[in-house]
């Protein structure tokens, strides 16, 4: 989200990263008028937007980067219907539907997806110097050791330069694999909603 604030002289934009299962409340299904743990007023003064990947790529990461860091796996940590229940939540509370990016279109397309984004109205215009950016440590991942690392290692979308490590052949349990399958139908719904050139 994108939470445009102004002071006497600027109009200043803050983007805000978060995930949807962070935000959305557990027993949100209890809580229809906000099923978020933010307030109305201040979801209604941000523009929010989505990405949205894959079951297919998305839980075999998620599985690998908790076996690769040694910790047990969290299922929710998936987080798809957190995902839709919050698309649809600020589509109703906002009257528009927010900006959704598939990342397989942005990785085959990234300049006229980032385009289309900054067209939506997240950025005063699109530069090509958003493609593309410098391999280097961010000391905000620092205490997430081995969850950012093929961020950091990355110039451009697509563009990693990643080692193989002993996760990259490992096999998914069942559990993971119905996982996978089960988010399928919440992707192919919000998947329909993207952003498309």
């Amino acid at each position: 989200m994108i939470l445009k604030t102004a002071s006497n002289t600027e109009n200043k934009k803050v983007f805000v990263k978060d995930m949807a299962r962070h935000v959305v409340r557990p027993d949100y299904k209890l809580h229809p008028q906000n099923p978020t743990v933010l307030p109305l007023d201040f979801l209604k003064k941000c523009t929010h937007t989505f990405i949205l990947r894959t079951p297919e790529k998305s839980v075999p990461s998620l599985y690998r980067v908790y076996r690769k860091t040694n910790a047990d796996f969290i299922p929710e940590d998936i987080g798809y219907p957190e995902l839709q229940v919050l698309f649809q939540f600020l589509t109703e509370l906002t009257g528009s539907r927010p900006a959704l990016i598939d990342a397989s279109d942005l990785l085959t397309e990234p300049t006229t997806i980032m385009r289309m984004y900054c067209e939506s109205g997240i950025h005063d215009r699109f530069e090509p110097g958003l493609l593309e950016w410098k391999a280097e440590r961010v000391q905000g991942f620092d205490k997430w050791d081995g969850w950012h690392d093929e961020a950091q290692q990355s110039t451009g979308f697509n563009k990693i330069q990643k080692a193989k490590d002993s996760t990259d052949d490992l096999a998914l349990p069942d559990d993971v694999k119905q996982l996978m399958e089960q988010s399928m139908p919440i992707y192919n719904a919000l998947y329909q909603l993207r952003m498309r050139s």
